[in-house]
């Protein structure tokens, strides 16, 4: 979205409106004002928002001690509280999605 179409779209609506310059310097001074932050709004549980968390980390088997490598997958529901994460050994491209369509049955 530009401020040219943004301005258009304005226009469109109030014909006897701003002209593009007064338009402009009033969004800047609007935007100048903002607090920055990004704001979603999602439906409870129709998307689900995954990643990586980054970093792996070690694992220790109970058993024998062994400590392994991990890599840590996090997911979560819009407008949820459901979340859930789950490690893996350097999960593929194919048993990441299984874990997408898995993990928070």
């Amino acid at each position: 979205m530009t401020l040219a179409l943004l301005w258009e779209e304005y226009r469109s609506g109030a014909p006897d409106g701003f002209g593009y310059c007064w338009f402009c310097d009033l969004y800047r001074g609007w935007v100048g004002r903002l607090k920055p932050t990004l704001r979603q709004v999602h439906v409870a549980s129709e998307q689900m928002f995954v990643d990586f968390a980054g970093q792996t980390m070690e694992v220790f088997d109970g058993t024998t001690g062994e400590a392994r490598r991990v890599e840590i997958f996090v997911a979560a529901l819009g407008a949820s509280t459901t979340q859930k994460a789950a490690s893996g050994d350097h999960l593929s491209h194919s048993q990441s999605r299984s874990v997408h369509r898995t993990d928070l049955g």
